[in-house]
């Protein structure tokens, strides 16, 4: 299962990518359903295609609007740009310009809008056999529904897990361009459905404005059992913050670990499970339509009861009964009642004093969380999303070495490369055996001269019972370190000089491969110093005749 994030600008492009987005879905300026999103230049839209690409996420241009005969043109040459730059999909919602572009276009890959409204397996089976790969069904389905559609095509189904819900019927609504003439099948709603309204008994609130969707992790669990392709967030013009922080939630649950749901802290205006298990009484919130925060507790006075957690840095906002703003600020000092002390924090129980708190206050929401905020921040300045990419090297003695890599392409396609190198090695495996003779003849040198002193100072004698045994002298003491030395100072040298050991995985390789060749030099020695034995004085004995 994948997710699939939203970008108003190039800042919550980077944030979507960084949180472990594998697909994103982008606006050109002045085309797709938020017009009003600061969207793309052609020239960023480029610029994150091939950044998007290197890390292997995949980019779909969102024209699900309702296009006019005069726009058809002149969006053909930037569709043609995108094209060759390797856009990876277009979701639309015309059916006439899916035609129009999949006659231009035939390769491009096509996505449904949720705009188009399929709500049966019947719809769905149709548009994947005129040529649309994936729909992104309503957010109005419960998931009954969804499984349904599941089980009767193959098509790609694309499910809404988070983010803002129309009143209508899957954005079809008419209601912003009868009141301003701001049509939300243009891209232009003007959420009339966010203001206050009187009914007809007199009562105001906003009646018409539904509560965030926020599916969680049991939601999602289901919706991966059945086999849904993608997840989709709505929120192309929220902060980066929050897409961040909506990407990686996502990302945990559908790896299956349970997470703290934090996502309420950087936006909320009231959130429930939207249609997904079917009627909801608390879909809509009559209170407020816009983004208060969290509530963090009621007011009695200046003492704060809290609901949940602060710390020093932490923005509040102050509201009356009705939820009017009176006004807000951040907490630059917390006094918790009962203590003596200045405390940085204060947990869910605790009653904290506020002051210059506006007449009328009943309710305090936290509107900046400062420690999400901050640990966001902290991850998008280390996170960053990477292609997965497979490798094996070969490498033996006098045979060119083969370095191959695989990784998957943004169309789902596994990509091989294999790499021959240039040189079969003689070269190098000349100038290693030129290292060990060098080495062989220093130490066998460097061992003669050992023995003759060995002699002149009667280093090795033979006690009473005829076993070899050593002197006071330091010789013997120091014998076998200045072995070591001589056998591989020389080598190591000039592997140095020449650059053929660089690090100590080359000089552990130069030892396993000098043993062999060492044996003989180390016998010639012995057998030497054996010999020499017989015309000294001394009774020199082979050293390794070790007693016992």
């Amino acid at each position: 299962m994948k997710i699939v994030a939203p970008a108003g600008n190039m800042e919550r492009f980077y944030a979507a990518v960084k949180a472990g987005a594998q697909e994103i879905y982008m606006g050109l300026k002045g085309f797709g359903a938020r017009r009003n999103a600061e969207n793309f230049t052609l020239e960023e839209y480029k610029e994150a295609l091939d950044y998007a690409h290197k890390r292997g996420v995949r980019i779909f241009l969102t024209l699900n609007t309702i296009m006019m005969e005069k726009e058809m043109d002149f969006l053909y040459e930037n569709l043609k740009v995108l094209y060759e730059h390797g856009l990876d999909a277009v979701i639309v919602q015309d059916l006439g310009y899916f035609r129009y572009m999949k006659e231009n276009f035939p390769d491009m890959e096509y996505h449904g809008s949720t705009q188009i409204t399929v709500g049966n397996h019947i719809e769905a089976e149709y548009l994947r056999k005129i040529g649309f790969k994936r729909v992104v069904l309503p957010r109005e389905m419960t998931f009954e529904e969804i499984k349904k559609i599941r089980e009767n095509t193959s098509i790609e189904l694309e499910i809404f897990v988070s983010g803002a819900l129309c009143i209508c019927y899957s954005g079809n609504c008419y209601m912003s361009s009868f009141i301003g003439s701001r049509s939300g099948n243009r891209g232009m709603c003007a959420q009339p459905c966010r203001k206050e309204y009187t009914d007809s008994k007199g009562n105001k609130g906003y009646f018409l404005s539904p509560k965030d969707q926020l599916l969680g992790y049991d939601e999602i669990q289901k919706l991966k059992e059945i086999g849904i392709e993608s997840i989709k967030i709505e929120g192309r013009m929220k902060d980066p913050n929050y897409v961040f922080e909506t990407v990686e939630y996502y990302h945990q649950m559908i790896n299956e670990k349970e997470v703290e749901e934090r996502v309420s802290e950087v936006f909320n205006r009231g959130y429930s499970k939207g249609y997904f298990n079917g009627a909801d009484t608390s879909l809509i919130n009559k209170n407020y339509s816009y983004n208060l925060g969290k509530e963090i507790g009621l007011i009695f006075g200046k003492e704060l009861k809290l609901k949940d957690r602060v710390v020093l840095g932490d923005g509040i906002i102050y509201l009356s009964k009705d939820f009017e703003k009176l006004g807000g600020g951040y907490l630059n000092k917390i006094e918790v009642k009962g203590s003596k002390e200045l405390r940085k924090s204060a947990e869910a129980g605790e009653t904290i004093f506020l002051k210059d708190v506006p007449r009328g206050s009943k309710y305090i929401f936290r509107s900046f969380a400062k420690e999400v905020n901050d640990d966001i921040e902290n991850k998008l300045k280390k996170y960053d999303q990477k292609l997965d990419i497979t490798g094996e090297f070969f490498g033996n003695l006098g045979e060119k070495p083969l370095l191959k890599l695989e990784a998957v392409n943004n169309q789902g396609k596994k990509i091989q490369v294999e790499k021959v190198g240039e040189n079969e090695g003689k070269e190098m495996l000349e100038v290693e055996r030129k290292g060990l003779r060098y080495a062989g003849i220093s130490f066998l040198i460097y061992m003669i001269l050992i023995v003759f002193l060995a002699i002149g100072k009667g280093a090795f004698l033979k006690d009473d019972a005829g076993s070899l045994v050593s002197t006071k002298s330091p010789l013997m003491a120091g014998l076998i370190p200045i072995m070591a030395l001589a056998f591989f100072i020389p080598g190591l040298v000039f592997g140095k000089i020449t650059g053929k050991i660089k690090n100590d995985k080359d000089v552990v390789k130069m030892i396993s491969q000098t043993l062999g060749e060492m044996g003989g030099y180390i016998f010639i020695v012995f057998v030497s110093a054996q010999f020499l034995s017989l015309f000294s004085k001394s009774n020199l004995g082979i050293i390794m005749a070790i007693k016992g």
